[in-house]
């Protein structure tokens, strides 16, 4: 080998060095960012730190708390706005009077947690499970419930205006006595079987939601937007539901006895054995809708509009108000 080529090969060497060595201190410096970030995804506090806070002054606010196993622990009364809890477990804390302003607690598992006046204003709690929760006189207001599970959960006294509920689960035995709902969003929400009796859902978003079964009585639904929900079986009587919007609703079986339904949109509306004894349906729409063998007696048609309504088979022992009823003449079947 002559000497062009042995220096040749020693650049090659050379080169390929370097080039090795570049590449691992690459990877490795990869690799440091990956454990860094994998560890920022990770909370730096320990069990016993969290005890020693509680013990302390109970002051989370902005700690990281995700992940950990909170179950049955004495919060009552900490500060935890902006704490990051997500996914951790809080099975049976008491959280009594916590603040939670602002907190993450997606995901997180919050059954029969004590809630009772715990602050959690604009608290992210996409799907928790709230199952059985405690959530008496709770400060909801902007909060996220999207997709949330609160089965069985008591939200008496609630304030929840402004809080996202779509798709949240709710079912039997989910109780919120006179609470607040001003412009909730339960949107394609699963509430059958809830208990409603005297909540205030004016202005709120129920279009779509499941709502079977559900004890809506002395409700205010003014303004709210209920189309395409399902209304079977419910119980509505003497709720207030002037200005809604219904249309496509199932009102199958549904009681709406001394229900306000003034200037509410019907259109398109199932009203099959519906209870309408005494309901206020003055200037309500009710274009397309079919009233089946509904209880009318006493009802209140005044100024509504029945266009293209299919009236058959309806049970009334009293005199009905159809004055100045639009287009009872185009309405397709009365009998």
């Amino acid at each position: 080998m002559n000497t062009s080529n042995i220096n040749a090969l020693k650049e090659g060497l050379k080169n390929s060095l370097k080039y090795s060595l570049s590449n691992g201190l690459k990877n490795g410096v990869a690799a440091i960012i990956e454990r860094l970030q994998s560890e920022k995804n990770t909370c730096w506090l320990t069990h016993t730190q969290v005890e020693k806070i509680l013990r302390r002054d109970k002051d989370f606010a902005g700690k990281c708390l995700r992940k950990m196993n909170l179950s049955g622990l004495d919060f009552s009364h900490s500060k935890l706005y902006e704490a990051d809890l997500s996914h951790a477990n809080l099975r049976e804390t008491n959280l009594k009077f916590a603040d939670l302003q602002k907190a993450i607690l997606l995901g997180a598992r919050l059954i029969k947690a004590d809630l009772r006046d715990a602050d959690l204003r604009e608290a992210d709690l996409e799907y928790a499970n709230l199952s059985e929760a405690n959530l008496n006189k709770v400060d909801l207001r902007k909060a996220n419930l999207s997709g949330a599970n609160l089965s069985e959960a008591n939200l008496n006294l609630a304030d929840l205006r402004g809080a996202n509920l779509a798709e949240s689960d709710l079912v039997i035995g989910f109780s919120c006595g006179i609470t607040v709902l001003i412009k909730a969003n339960l949107n394609n929400a699963y509430i059958s079987h809830a208990d409603f009796k005297n909540a205030d859902l004016s202005h709120a978003n129920l279009s779509g939601a499941d709502l079977k079964y559900a004890d809506l009585s002395g409700a205010n639904l003014s303004h709210a937007n209920l189309s395409g929900a399902d209304l079977s079986h419910a119980n509505l009587s003497g709720a207030k539901l002037s200005h809604a919007i219904m249309g496509g609703a199932n009102l199958t079986y549904t009681n709406l006895s001394l229900a306000d339904l003034s200037h509410t949109r019907l259109t398109y509306a199932n009203i099959v054995r519906t209870n309408l004894r005494r309901a206020d349906l003055t200037s309500a729409n009710l274009h397309g809708s079919k009233i089946i063998e509904a209880k009318i007696s006493s009802a209140d048609f005044f100024d509504a509009n029945l266009a293209g309504a299919t009236i058959m088979n309806v049970h009334t022992d009293r005199a009905l108000n159809f004055d100045h009823a639009k287009n009872l003449q185009k309405v397709k079947s009365l009998v």
